[in-house]
């Protein structure tokens, strides 16, 4: 039988396999199985001593997996043979490794794992081993072990190591894994002489988990030590080294000659991390909610009365998938120092204590406390002042307390004690002459980093660490308080307490204000001393007997597979499978048993498989987003189409923007037809005296800063974007008008003069002509045929509202619509853009637009109200972004 012959077999056997599946499963599972390949043969190397061959399962080497879903494995047997037929006899000469090859990984890190099991059939040498790892996205080797065969005994006739490699996407527990869903995979393994390394035994002892292995391993190369799963009342916490000569860093492992190393378990689900000077390594031993506790370290104390800010207490809930990596560094008390006669600095506290220094002239002493350091908890590693480029990283922060100060002169005694830290902004405090300055969430001294004073001859504190660190006392002046920080959205549930300090009930940085504080790191109490940090991780249930859940979505090509006690009801999460257009209805059994109650599942079989059946939805609602968004029509019928334009930008309640025009028709579609919607963005707010400002997303005019420097200064918002539909992709101002079925009109905006109080309200959009500004002088409304135009300024285009090009007097942007508003010059507001319902297919259509010119003809018909709002509301002119509403009616 010819190559091509035998190609056409194995490809009839797959359809054959397909149709199978089919008949059992239905049409759901026809996209699931991935294609495996097998094409090379095998490899052989040659040693001094003899050689080594490796043969693999059926001669085949290759594996090549795509369309890969949760649940995949791969299981690749192969052996290796060491002969040595010739004279030489080298004990321990044929030393080997074993790699994995991989040519393409489009997974993400971590997604496809692997595990690799040996069997020494001839009792010779040492097999390989590697730890249970996974795999990086891209190309890349994998060492799967180094293996020894002994040449010193007879092995003319050959020795045989065994070893199976299996591969998988393994299904997570409660756990979307769409992203990764139908990736591709291609890897070999290859075996390559390692003689010339030096190589030790490493013994792990694992008792928890019945599990004891011997490896080999480079000596002076360092290894990534494996997660290790905890159980009910025994939560890995670590590896120890029984003996030999061997390094472990945080999960790595450097061995220089044999070494055993073994497990670490504890009874307790709460990790503890006491300041140590150093950064600490916390890996998640499983999926689910822990509790992060923090508390900031205080800063240097003289005495009982003139003490150093307390550190600060930020609490919350994260979920944390296995294996995530958390970074936790805790502050170190600042230390206090007191001199007659020698300048003297003092160090601040780890992790962003600000520095403080003592000394005098021999008349008097001084003595300074240095700031307490921040304690803090990340995604990523390093000290939080190393943090700011990665501040999404950062998961809670806890602040720490400024110094003391003293000084004595004669009969006179200036001593204060250093400001807390923690909560929402840290404490102030001011000493003889000087004032420190607290650290917020957007300001302080630095970002991590407490204020120094150490070039004064006199007293002076250091301010305390945190999010933005406390600045430092000045001379005779105590320390302020560093803030803490709870702003990540990752994290639920969370608090910030702080000494006597001021309270904030906003969720990002919710802050009480208490009068405990202890040496002892106490939930919800301020910290005296060094910092402190906490993990509670979640409970562990022994669940003996589960089942597997898998939740097929045929229309969106998705499935999620989690695992649930059996007998128990569950809750399935189907986010993430349903879109715009399907809404969830029910689950429907497809294989198993189990009872369904709405979302929730009971299984009562070791397998579930479960298909979602969708409703139609009626309405599609389309948000701001500055961007261009698509809408497929699901079926024929007719659809009512509803499109509010955004509102101008102003500076405040005096002075706003148009608000933007309402427009609504009814279009009859075919199923498949393509809308392309694009909603307008709300011109700027003007915050800042003379700035320009980039008008709203689609068509909405921007403003311009006049050049004379000596003119009088004023705000220049922008104008906001119009609203439309159309056949056709692209901005309103790129497409051509007979593809567009509806536009609404960007209000323009309005515009402030402080120095004599005169203001502008924007021009209101929408209806067949937009509104002239308040002013005068300002820019008038697009109509439908002419863009709107303005004294000195700039007039409006197709699509467009006018931005401003007069240089000499600067202003405000018009408008977006069909056509644009006017600019507005000086202070003077700008006109708003017009409407758009004359497309003939459009039926039942009518413009809205706060207090505008009304029109009763059929293509322009345009009705004047006085509704305005923030919601999307029928026959409402709009404040803020624009919006569109599509909704199936027949």
């Amino acid at each position: 039988m010819n190559t091509d012959e035998k190609k056409k077999k194995i490809i009839m056997l797959f359809i054959a396999l397909g149709l199978i599946l089919s008949v059992i499963f239905g049409v759901t599972f026809s996209y699931l199985a991935p294609s495996i390949n097998n094409v090379e043969s095998n490899s052989t190397v040659v040693f001094n001593a003899g050689s080594i061959a490796i043969n693999y399962e059926n001669g085949q080497n290759q594996i090549n997996a795509s369309e890969v879903l949760p649940g995949w494995t791969s299981i690749k047997e192969f052996s290796l043979t060491a002969i040595n037929n010739t004279t030489i006899s080298t004990a321990g000469a044929m030393n080997y490794a074993i790699k994995l090859i991989v040519e393409k990984n489009t997974f993400n890190d971590g997604t496809i794992t692997y595990s690799f099991e040996g069997e020494n059939v001839n009792n010779n040498g040492t097999i390989a081993y590697v730890f249970p790892n996974s795999l990086k996205k891209g190309a890349s080797e994998v060492i799967l072990g180094y293996g020894v065969f002994d040449t010193s005994s007879d092995i003319s006739k050959g020795v045989t190591h065994k070893y199976t490699l299996t591969m998988a996407f393994p299904n997570k527990t409660y756990e979307s894994q769409n992203e990764d869903s139908g990736k591709a995979l291609s890897a070999h393994i290859i075996i390559v002489n390692d003689g010339e390394s030096t190589f030790s035994n490493l013994t792990i002892i694992d008792d928890n988990n019945n599990s004891n292995k011997t490896m080999i391993l480079k000596n002076n190369t360092e290894y990534e030590l494996p997660n290790i799963a905890s159980k009910a009342g025994a939560y890995f916490s670590g590896w120890n080294v029984e003996s030999g000569n061997a390094i472990i860093n945080g999960n790595k492992i450097t061995i220089n000659g044999n070494a055993t190393i073994k497990a670490n378990y504890s009874s307790t689900n709460k990790i503890e991390f006491a300041y140590t000077g150093n950064e600490q390594l916390f890996t998640a031993p499983v999926a689910g909610t822990y509790k992060l506790e923090t508390w900031g370290a205080q800063g240097g104390t003289y005495n009982e009365t003139y003490f150093g800010g307390y550190g600060g207490y930020s609490s919350g809930l994260v979920y944390l998938k296995k294996g995530t990596k958390l970074y936790v560094n805790v502050g170190g008390m600042g230390s206090f120092k007191i001199t007659a006669d020698t300048v003297s600095t003092v160090i601040g506290g780890y992790n962003g204590g600000g520095t403080g220094t003592s000394g005098g002239d021999g008349s008097y002493s001084t003595g300074g406390g240095s700031g307490g350091g921040t304690t803090h908890i990340a995604l990523g590693s390093g000290l939080l002042s190393s943090q700011l480029s990665s501040a999404d990283k950062i998961l809670i922060v806890a602040g720490g307390g400024g110094g003391a100060s003293v000084n004595s002169y004669e009969s006179y005694t200036y001593s204060y004690s250093g400001a807390a830290g923690g909560g929402a902004s840290g404490n102030s405090a001011s000493g003889e002459n000087t004032s420190c300055t607290a650290g917020n969430q957007t300001s302080g001294n630095t970002f991590g980093m407490g204020g120094n004073y150490a070039t004064y001859t006199h007293g002076a504190a250091g301010g305390g660490g945190g999010y933005y660190g406390g600045t430092g006392g000045g001379v005779n002046a105590p320390g302020c308080g560093g803030s803490g920080y709870i702003g990540n959205s990752l994290l639920t549930n969370k608090i910030m307490y702080c000494y006597n300090c001021t309270e904030s009930s906003a969720e990002t940085t919710k802050t009480i204000s208490t009068t405990c504080h202890n040496s002892t790191p106490t939930e919800n109490c301020a910290k005296e001393g060094n910092g402190y940090a906490r993990i509670t991780m979640p409970e562990i249930k022994e669940r003996r007997d589960l089942s597997t859940i898998t939740v097929v979505s045929e229309e969106l090509k998705k499935v999620v597979t989690i695992e649930a006690e059996k007998g128990v009801e569950t809750e399935i999460s189907v986010e993430g499978l349903t879109n715009s257009s399907l809404g969830f209805k029910s689950f429907e059994i497809e294989k198993g048993e189990a009872t369904i109650n709405k979302t929730k599942i009971t299984p009562l079989s070791d397998t579930i498989v479960v298909k979602i059946i969708y409703d139609k939805l009626v309405n599609w609602e389309f948000a701001y987003t500055g961007e261009e968004q698509l809408f497929i029509a699901p079926e024929t019928g007719r659809y009512k189409l509803e499109t509010w334009g955004a509102q101008g930008g102003g500076v405040d309640k005096n002075c706003y923007g148009g608000y933007g025009g309402y427009s609504k028709g009814t279009i009859l579609l075919n199923q498949g037809d393509v809308l392309y919607v694009n909603v307008g963005g709300a011109g700027a707010i003007a915050d800042t005296l003379d700035k320009k400002y980039t008008g709203g997303y689609n068509g909405g005019g921007s403003s311009l800063v006049q050049n004379d420097t000596s003119a009088v200064s004023k705000y220049y918002p922008s104008g906001g974007g119009a609203t439309h539909i159309s056949t056709m992709s692209g901005e309103l101002k790129m497409v051509e008008i007979n593809s567009v079925y509806i536009i609404s009109g960007g209000g323009g905006a309005g515009s402030y003069q402080p120095s004599n109080g005169s203001y502008s309200i924007g021009g209101h959009a929408g209806g067949y002509i937009g509104s002239h500004a308040s002013n005068d002088k300002g820019g008038s409304g697009g109509t439908q045929s002419a863009g709107g135009t303005a004294t000195n300024g700039a007039d409006g285009l197709f699509g467009l509202g006018a931005t401003i090009t007069n240089a000499k007097y600067g202003g405000t942007g018009g408008g977006g619509g069909y056509y644009g508003g006017g600019a507005g010059i000086y202070w003077y507001g700008s006109g708003g853009g017009s409407g758009y319902i004359g497309n003939s297919l459009l039926l039942n259509k009518t413009m809205y637009c706060y207090n505008c010119t009304e029109s009763s003809a059929e293509t322009t018909k345009t009705i004047s109200t006085t509704c305005h709002s923030s919601t999307p509301t029928e026959n409402c002119a709009k404040e803020g972004n624009g919006y569109v509403r599509i909704k199936l009616i027949s």
